[in-house]
């Protein structure tokens, strides 16, 4: 049996109700979908983590939850399999999911993000959503925290008040908010450019190196410096047009 006939029809229901038009891939118990303890060697052979340190949230499924660690090492395989678990898994944030349904934030499943419309509409477009009209961001790692905040809306009654009252401050204070962008707007994507270094550094420590690999390596980490300045300076811009605009 291939794609969905794999799966029971309970699971198929529980998925369904929690993401949106999910693609299901099969894969084969034992070999791909691993028990709990080949999940464990399979990340630790992988050596993703710095000096081996294995996040504690993962170590605790390893330890305590079985059936966690065997569906993380279904994972980690399909990543595999897609030639990404270089890139992915050494930067990745593993929560618990229990803690979070009693973080700041709120969770909201694939279902509620499409049936409110908030990142894309029936259309795959973003003509109506959320996201369409109150994206003003001028960097695209801005519009990224901007997708992220309005996937994990916030929780506590304090936080909204806070970020209403930043809202509220930039909504007054429009030559402050165009200086602060035209400062922005000339900064790179250094969240990208450090995920591509981390890349390039784990081809190298696994042997996978091509001619001139080393020398683009070290002008990504050069042009990276050269950047991580530029950021400084416009953040010490915008504090001194903060200085200006606050009194005392």
């Amino acid at each position: 049996r291939t794609g969905a006939a794999c799966v029971s029809k309970c699971t198929q229901k529980l998925v369904s109700a929690h993401l949106h038009k999910p693609q299901i891939t099969s894969i084969a118990e034992g070999e791909e979908f691993v028990d709990a303890n080949a999940a464990m060697e399979q990340t630790i052979a992988g050596d993703y983590f710095k000096e081996g340190e294995i996040p504690e949230v993962l170590q605790a499924c390893f330890d305590k939850k079985p059936l966690a660690a065997s569906a993380w090492g279904a994972a980690l395989w399909y990543m595999k399999h897609l030639l990404l678990d270089s890139k992915l898994v050494p930067g990745a944030r593993f929560d618990d999911y229990g803690n979070l349904q009693h973080s700041a934030y709120m969770q909201l499943d694939g279902q509620a993000l499409a049936n409110l419309d908030i990142l894309e509409n029936s259309g795959g477009g973003t003509q109506g959503t959320l996201l369409g009209l109150l994206d003003r961001c001028c960097t695209p790692f801005g519009r990224r925290m901007l997708r992220h905040w309005l996937c994990s809306p916030l929780n506590v009654p304090s936080d909204i008040e806070a970020r209403l009252d930043t809202i509220e401050y930039l909504h007054t204070n429009r030559d402050f908010v165009e200086e602060a962008m035209s400062y922005m707007r000339e900064l790179p994507d250094l969240e990208r450019m450090l995920s591509r270094v981390q890349a390039e550094a784990r081809k190298k420590i696994h042997g996978v190196m091509f001619n001139g690999a080393v020398q683009k390596g070290v002008e990504n980490l050069l042009n990276i410096m050269d950047n991580t300045q530029k950021l400084v300076k416009a953040c010490r811009r915008i504090n001194k047009s903060l200085d200006r605009e606050l009194p005392g």
